[in-house]
């Protein structure tokens, strides 16, 4: 149930590494409570269209944590703090060259509407 949603544009260094990125970001994401690894999901989107508004970086890495709702504040920015050190660590290339500045958005699902098959 939880997905972790990663777009990047492609001008990151690190595109040819992306399976190994997805796998430390679940990784990153298991380490949690009630987070359930068999339910994890994991997805890059390279973005090859885009553009950035005046004074921004080139470029950029979004992650998108959708989890259940219910969960407590504290645990969703426990893992979007464990994100962020993931996210800095492997795009430490682009990120030091200044081509990439990056986002983290951790956001409830509807329990209510979600379905699971």
């Amino acid at each position: 149930m939880p997905h972790l949603k990663l777009d990047a544009t492609s001008n990151v260094l690190e595109l040819g590494e992306m399976p190994e990125i997805l796998r430390e970001l679940v990784a990153e994401l298991c380490r949690h409570e009630t987070i359930d690894p068999a339910s994890v999901k994991a997805y890059f989107h390279e973005q090859r269209v885009w553009t950035m508004g005046e004074g921004a970086r080139p470029g950029f890495v979004h992650l998108e944590v959708a989890v259940l709702d219910g969960r407590p504040l504290e645990l969703k920015q426990a893992i979007a703090q464990g994100m962020r050190g993931v996210l800095e660590r492997c795009f430490a290339r682009s990120i030091a060259e200044g081509l990439v500045g990056f986002t983290i958005e951790v956001r409830d699902m509807d329990r209510a509407t979600y379905v699971k098959a």
